[in-house]
């Protein structure tokens, strides 16, 4: 990227982990689900990775929150 990308935390407060420096492109697959994908590259801590609200509401997979399981539809 020609400048980095500040990472805030829900909390508004500055990311540990730093900035956003590189992006990537990928094929995520989930499932029977694969799809091409960009992503900016930071350090998430114990997280690999975290889709937005733009790709959530563009597939709006079915998720129950008590057990984890994901569904694509």
């Amino acid at each position: 990227l020609p400048r980095a990308v500040p990472v805030y935390n829900v909390d508004g407060t500055p990311n540990e982990g730093g900035s956003i420096r590189q992006e990537t492109d990928v094929i995520m697959r989930y499932h029977d689900h694969s799809e091409r994908a960009t992503f900016s590259v930071c350090n998430l801590g114990s997280r690999a990775i975290i889709v937005g609200h733009t790709w959530l509401k563009l597939h709006n997979p079915e998720i129950d929150w008590k057990t984890g399981q994901v569904t694509m539809s």
